[in-house]
């Protein structure tokens, strides 16, 4: 019998197959080899709940969270009311902080997470509510102190749930249950930006932010739900306080980004006050230098708001499909930092990744037309996807286990003073030389940052 042709037996691929194979190499988890993943029964509520909960809150987060420095924009706040905007968190959580993770020591930490998110969301609706009896010069004001007052509850929510995590998920489901409520945030936060900006471009402004922010406010408030639905085991809350790192949640109008950059942190169960052991030797570095990039950061986000509107004229469409981009740009990014982190260190990664941030402010100004804005917020989003996995990881690698969180307290105090300087600085500058000129040269100030961590970190 005669041997086939080779070329005969050979089948020629599909499209299908293409498809299959980049689904397979670009996500393992799509796979369909992966063993079938049998949650006990036990842990199965709570689970659902803790997926729920922040796919509500991914809700809130693209739709008040994500416009509420443009809606302020829109009503005549001009740099430094945006500023302060941003700073009103940053502030109390430098004050209320270390007090609120002290006092929650003695409550129930599921009592005390679902009674701070509710004290913190009511005042939501308000912002759904307001602009139907007030004008805009105190509207802005309103916007500013209310900020700060639920910034107070929102301290003890994010200390309160890091306990929650460690109370409610076991050791070995952590990494399963954490990386699907990551997913979640990302994928519900980019379909609440679409929506919002749909809404947003249908609608006659205020009427047309009323409703979204009434949208984000009923995301909130189902989040709170299922929190109150979410039953700690006794057996995980007697093995929590071995806990030493896990995820964190900011949960703050301003702090998108740092929401993004806290989610597999998590403090020492027993918090403690910094201690200046921490500030000898390298550490100290390390934290001046993420304190120069949060610094250049928020030195330009109050400014971002006003130059998109008021000099590049986008609408609200444009904006939200611009966030929208950056958001997958960044969630497809950081799927793919696995791979890279087996070739290069955390602290490579994360200083290519701050330097990559440097591409959104510098090149924003030649936004002229709304594609060349979605275009470079979507660019604009590649460094993140290092910076969301890897600087945490660098970070930790600086700190000994020993006194984890009196190292954690110095870093927390860095960032939100790096947010409180830059908030308010940053408008203050722009005043003088010009908008422009401010957001590209404190784009490259992330650039130094990034050079700095790569060359000393």
């Amino acid at each position: 019998m005669s041997t086939p042709d080779k070329k005969q037996t050979v089948r020629k691929k599909s499209p299908g197959d293409a498809f299959r194979q980049f689904r397979n190499n670009f996500s393992p988890t799509f796979g369909t080899h992966r063993p079938k993943i049998i949650v006990p029964p036990e842990h199965r509520s709570n689970f659902k709940n803790l997926y729920f909960e922040i796919a509500w809150y991914a809700v809130l987060n693209g739709t008040i969270l994500s416009f509420l420095s443009i809606f302020a924009t829109r009503s005549g706040a001009n740099t430094q009311q945006i500023g302060f905007i941003g700073a009103a968190p940053a502030i109390a959580n430098l004050i209320f902080s270390i007090p609120a993770s002290v006092y929650m020591q003695k409550l129930p930490t599921a009592r005390v997470v679902f009674l701070s998110a509710v004290a913190q969301r009511i005042f939501y609706l308000g912002l759904a509510i307001l602009p139907f009896f007030i004008s805009s010069t105190p509207l802005i004001w309103v916007l500013i102190v209310g900020t700060f007052l639920l910034s107070i509850p929102g301290t003890g929510l994010a200390v309160g749930m890091n306990a929650l995590i460690a109370e409610t998920v076991p050791v070995e489901w952590r990494a399963h249950v954490v990386s699907r409520r990551n997913m979640l945030l990302s994928l519900f936060t980019i379909l609440s930006l679409a929506l919002s900006g749909q809404i947003l471009t249908r609608l006659t402004f205020p009427i047309n932010y009323q409703i979204v922010f009434f949208i984000g406010f009923v995301g909130a408030m189902l989040s709170c739900l299922h929190l109150f639905l979410i039953r700690p085991h006794t057996g995980v809350q007697a093995n929590h306080q071995k806990l030493q790192l896990e995820e964190i949640k900011v949960k703050s109008p301003s702090a998108h980004v740092r929401l993004e950059i806290h989610k597999k942190m998590h403090q020492a169960s027993q918090p403690q006050r910094p201690s200046f052991k921490a500030l000898k030797g390298k550490y100290a570095l390390v934290l001046l230098i993420l304190f120069m990039f949060w610094f250049a950061l928020y030195l330009a986000i109050p400014l971002f708001p006003i130059y998109q509107v008021n000099v590049l004229h986008l609408t609200d469409q444009t904006i939200s499909l611009g966030s929208s981009f950056s958001s997958l740009v960044t969630l497809l990014g950081t799927t793919q930092i696995g791979a890279l982190s087996r070739r290069f260190s955390n602290q490579k990664l994360t200083a290519i990744g701050i330097s990559l941030a440097t591409i959104y402010p510098v090149f924003l100004p030649l936004c002229q037309t709304p594609t060349l804005f979605i275009l470079v917020s979507a660019v604009g989003g590649i460094g993140w996807g290092a910076i969301n996995t890897c600087l945490v990881n660098y970070l930790l690698e600086q700190i000994p286990n020993t006194d984890l969180a009196g190292h954690l307290a110095w870093y927390n105090i860095a960032l939100n003073a790096a947010i409180l300087a830059g908030s308010i600085f940053g408008p203050l500058i722009a005043g003088h030389i010009g908008l422009t000129a401010a957001i590209v040269i404190f784009g490259f100030g992330r650039l130094l940052a990034g050079l700095a961590l790569l060359r000393w970190g």
